[in-house]
């Protein structure tokens, strides 16, 4: 068993450097110029940003959600 979730883990991790690395090729060999380069990372900073903050908000939301039905569940 812990064999196969060593294997899923280096797997995963294996994937996610992949897709990091190749993420980064794909920007470097790019055809454009300096500065459409650096606007187009700052647009996908703002993005990424964007969308921590929003699960951030949804996390939030789901645990004040939980915490209120378990002092419910705990009342009764």
């Amino acid at each position: 068993m812990f064999r196969e979730e060593k294997n899923t883990g280096s797997f995963i991790t294996g994937l996610l450097t992949g897709s990091v690395l190749g993420g980064i090729t794909a920007l470097l060999f790019a055809p454009k110029s300096g500065k459409e380069f650096r606007q187009d990372i700052s647009n996908k900073s703002t993005e990424l940003y964007d969308d921590a903050n929003h699960l951030i908000v949804k996390a939030k939301d789901k645990t004040s959600m939980m915490l209120s039905d378990a002092s419910d569940k705990a009342e009764v």
